[in-house]
């Protein structure tokens, strides 16, 4: 079964034409670069991200940050006990990037 919003979403962004997706990439892309030099600026190790997500070193295990970070309104991805320390974090819209750095700066005090 089709939901009938996400059959509108796509009529709709037929009738946006190829600028839509145009347009998605270059925010994507500037919001994904706002990010990554947020963190270098504080010296946070993470993996290049050349998708929708990333994945951030925070020092400590994932299972004792998400929790914090959760809290203050942040959900993160899962753990991956092979990288225990690295945060999956989806790229998400300016708003909500703004936030997570925000969090991620209290809870880890970078």
């Amino acid at each position: 079964m089709i939901s009938i919003i996400a059959v509108r979403a796509v009529l709709a962004a037929f009738d946006l034409g190829p600028k839509f997706i145009d347009e998605r990439r270059e925010r994507n892309a500037r919001t994904r670069s706002e990010t990554t030099a947020w963190l270098k600026s504080k010296n946070v190790k993470f993996i290049e991200p050349h998708a929708n997500f990333m994945m951030v070193d925070v020092r400590r295990s994932v299972k004792d940050v998400a929790p914090l970070m959760l809290a203050k309104g942040v959900a993160v991805g899962r753990l991956f006990p092979a990288v225990d320390t690295m945060m999956r974090v989806t790229i998400g819209s300016d708003a909500e990037m703004a936030k997570f750095r925000n969090v991620l700066a209290e809870v880890m005090a970078v």
